[in-house]
């Protein structure tokens, strides 16, 4: 299992650790036990995951995202956290179960995508042609900002006011084999 498994007791020590801490950390799982998890973590971690601790001792279930520097400061990770109280008979809180992934290429993906959309957005905005986005009844829902631009200075009137017709100048009202019009209909449908 790639993800860290652990069972910590109430006072904040590993009783049990999977095998993926010996990939996470360098160190085995036996040589864990007994151990804090402020020593397994490291100072520059404990900080972040402290809290989350204090909390799941205290009874909560606790679930977190965060970005994360292990160890020395150069084992940085995006991780998903969770910790699920162990009670006893009685209701008191005797450990908990800790279960983390790397989420980091769940994050690096979404920064990619965040930059991309960025880098499309700027290409569409100032691109000189007009980009719109029309919803299936033809209505403007959506047009590029140098468009816009242009519109309230008085010269993308036109524009504004296309109407897609086909090939031999018809409105699409009357001839709907326009592929124009297709495109447009299959877009804002599966838009």
């Amino acid at each position: 299992m790639p993800a860290l498994l652990a069972y910590v007791d109430g006072e904040g020590r590993y009783l049990w650790a999977n095998e993926a801490y010996r990939r996470w950390f360098g160190v085995s799982p036996d040589s864990i036990r007994g151990r804090s998890i402020r020593d397994i973590v490291g100072d520059i971690a404990w900080p972040t995951v402290e809290p989350h601790v204090t909390r799941a001792l205290a009874g909560e279930d606790v679930c977190y995202e965060t970005q994360i520097s292990y160890g020395n400061g150069h084992h940085d990770r995006a991780v998903r956290a969770a910790y699920f109280p162990d009670r006893d008979a009685e209701g008191h809180v005797r450990g908990f179960v800790s279960f983390v992934t790397d989420v980091s290429e769940v994050w690096n993906a979404q920064r990619a995508l965040r930059e991309s959309e960025r880098m499309l957005a700027v290409v569409v905005d100032t691109t000189p042609a007009m980009i719109a986005r029309y919803d299936a009844a033809l209505r403007l829902v959506w047009i590029c900002r140098s468009t816009a631009t242009r519109r309230s200075s008085g010269s993308a009137t036109r524009a504004w006011a296309w109407r897609p017709t086909c090939s031999s100048g018809h409105s699409t009202s009357s001839c709907r084999t326009s592929a124009l019009w297709t495109a447009l209909k299959a877009a804002s449908a599966s838009g």
